[in-house]
């Protein structure tokens, strides 16, 4: 079950980039049948909204990792540091 709920979060997490591509895509769209500034002012826009979610979305995985990163390493170093502490009878 958990398995499932992580496979559920990453489609959530996949989710917000994926439509705001979408969004860019009809504005894209729009702009080839109606060549207006107003068109590609709301593609460049919906191009930049695309960019910015991608860019906080890695900007959180890294700090994610970062996090995960360091706890693992305190994890080993208290463990090589006093093996007795875990290999308790």
């Amino acid at each position: 079950m958990s398995t499932g709920l992580v496979f559920i979060a990453i489609g959530g997490i996949y989710f917000l980039p994926a439509w705001r591509l979408w969004q860019y895509s009809g504005a894209i769209g729009k702009l080839r049948f109606s060549p207006t500034l107003q068109a590609l002012d709301d593609a460049i826009d919906r191009q930049r909204c695309f960019w910015k979610t991608v860019g906080i979305i890695t900007v959180c995985a890294i700090a994610l990792y970062l996090c995960l990163g360091a706890i693992l390493a305190l994890t080993v170093s208290t463990v090589a540091s006093d093996p007795e502490l875990f290999l308790t009878p």
